[in-house]
């Protein structure tokens, strides 16, 4: 009998654009980046809850990293504080050799986003963000977005809460 071929997860499009960040002064170096509108999982009415989702892999200093940007779309341009934002959530994931860190939104001591421009008929989507763990001497800096979101991306299974239908 044949050997089946291993299990390929889906994979979101790759999104067209930039997005460059600066990680305790060390270049966030892109391998991978998807963005796209999306429902937002494990709200009271997740059928009209939509989100920017921004996910870039790659590295910093040859350790994998993952910064996650998931912005409501009723966001409006402007200067948005990420501390205790019901709107703006911000994942930072480093797989170093042995344990990995992540930081999550409600980990920052400081933040900012600031969304330059968010078109919902185009899926144009650019902006500013900066975030920090001073005690943990976590510094995200000088980080910048500019991309078109795929306006008709499904989230894979696998990454919905529990809570979602």
């Amino acid at each position: 009998m044949p050997a089946k071929p291993p299990l390929q997860r889906p994979q979101a499009a790759a999104a067209r654009g930039t997005f460059i960040a600066t990680v305790n002064g060390h270049p966030f170096i892109t391998h991978s980046l998807s963005a796209m509108a999306c429902l937002r999982p494990g709200r009271s009415d997740p059928t009209t809850c939509r989100i920017w989702k921004i996910l870039a892999t790659g590295t910093v200093r040859r350790h994998r990293t993952m910064i996650g940007l998931f912005i409501d779309e009723t966001v409006q341009p402007g200067n948005h504080n990420l501390l205790r934002n019901d709107q703006i959530t911000v994942i930072y994931h480093l797989t170093p050799t042995r344990m990995a860190k992540i930081y999550h939104s409600r980990d920052l001591q400081q933040g900012n986003l600031t969304l330059l421009g968010c078109d919902a008929a185009s899926g144009a989507l650019h902006g500013n963000f900066e975030f920090a763990v001073p005690t943990k001497d976590f510094h995200v800096t000088d980080g910048r977005f500019d991309l078109v979101c795929d306006l008709n991306a499904e989230e894979h299974p696998a990454i919905r809460s529990a809570d979602a239908p």
